[in-house]
């Protein structure tokens, strides 16, 4: 796990109920390949996501992933027009490129009696073909914007994974060490790592020289939706700082 890791850009109020959804229903129209002969799509939430999702509004984000959004590149100020037309015109255009109808009171279900297997946030995603198959798939928000396919392992990054993470850590003692080693600070470390607004580490980043637009509103509003896991590292680092056993390392 890095730092990365930790903190994630994206609309709120939560990355389990918003993040998440929305990567899945993206992820979902994609890996279904070509949608050129698709004729609707149908999104149900099943457990804690149907009980709650309203008030943590997984239902705009999983509509707002359909249509290609993702959580660090979505504009918040766009969101409610974007929905608006939706409702008003009756059809969406799936990854922002093929239209199809859908009508939010039929096609965005909520099973508030029934859970999924695997975790309690499940998602099963349905896309229907002109030829009249479907295409489904069940996907799960396991916290912290994290999310993994029925079947898959996990969610949560694979220390095995072939792509380099820099000051990759599971306790403070071993982030402490790569602040010694490198002689930076928490902060630069965050920096240096890519988890900050202006770095294109995430799928879809703007590039180091663009802020998100969702991080842009949080900066102009002073929202932030922090997950729990990221809530105790901030307690351990302004713990430490008052401590000054990680301020900058000599």
């Amino acid at each position: 796990m890095s730092v990365f890791d930790l903190f994630k850009i994206g609309i709120g109020p939560s990355s389990s109920h918003t993040v998440g959804p929305m990567v899945a229903a993206r992820r979902f129209l994609v890996e279904c390949g070509s949608l050129d002969n698709a004729v609707g799509v149908e999104a149900a939430l099943y457990g804690s996501l149907a009980l709650t999702g309203l008030g943590h509004a997984t239902d705009k984000t999983v509509i707002l992933g359909l249509m290609v959004e993702t959580p660090q590149d979505v504009d918040p100020d766009a969101v409610e027009d974007h929905l608006a037309e939706v409702e008003l015109d009756g059809k969406m255009r799936l990854l922002g490129t093929h239209e199809v109808p859908f009508n939010r009171a039929t096609d965005l279900i909520f099973h508030k009696r029934t859970s999924l297997p695997e975790h309690p946030n499940g998602m099963r995603f349905t896309l229907r073909m002109a030829d009249g198959s479907v295409i489904e798939k069940v996907f799960y928000s396991v916290g912290g914007g994290f999310i993994h396919a029925a079947g898959e392992a996990g969610g949560r990054p694979d220390a095995t994974a072939s792509t380099p993470v820099r000051f990759p850590f599971d306790t403070m003692a071993q982030l402490l060490m790569h602040g010694k080693n490198a002689s930076l600070s928490i902060p630069q470390m965050l920096r240096a790592a890519g988890a900050r607004c202006e770095q294109s580490g995430q799928p879809g980043g703007k590039g180091p020289e663009v802020a998100s637009p969702a991080c842009r509103s949080s900066r102009h509003t002073g929202a932030t939706a922090p997950s729990s896991t990221s809530v105790r590292w901030h307690r351990a680092v302004q713990a430490s700082t008052r401590t000054g056993s990680i301020s900058r390392t000599r």
